[in-house]
């Protein structure tokens, strides 16, 4: 299939990965860290996601391993977008903690971490692929 810049899914998802990008910037993380940590990765995620199907031009991946590993494929030819699908794996494992471990608990530091990763992963995403930051 002929991957489709205008397709629909792409811009959803783009859109959705600025949301949860605002969500993060927006949340205290000394009070809720896990929050932080779970709205960030899902930044993250979103725009990974937008940028497999804009280069494959389908929505089919659908475990979260899946999505890391086709954007790791996707970018592994730089070593700016290696270490990019290097921070989103490292985000999920955090997200994975704040939201299904038991201890230790994420940190504010953490989160701010996690957070600042987000902001720059989709800067990274938007100036390489041509999507459009708020």
């Amino acid at each position: 299939m002929t991957p489709d810049p205008d397709n629909h899914a792409v811009s959803a998802h783009w859109r959705r990965a600025q949301a949860h990008l605002r969500e993060a910037m927006s949340i205290n993380v000394e009070l809720a860290p896990s929050a932080a940590i779970h709205s960030a990765y899902y930044a993250m995620f979103r725009a990974a996601l937008a940028v497999i199907v804009r280069h494959d031009g389908v929505d089919t991946i659908k475990t979260h391993r899946g999505i890391h590993a086709r954007y790791g494929q996707m970018l592994a030819a730089s070593e700016d977008g290696r270490a990019q699908a290097r921070a989103l794996k490292s985000a999920s494992r955090e997200w994975m903690v704040g939201d299904y471990g038991s201890d230790p608990c994420p940190t504010p530091d953490d989160a701010t971490s996690v957070v600042a990763r987000a902001v720059a992963f989709l800067r990274y995403n938007a100036a390489t692929f041509g999507f459009p930051l708020e």
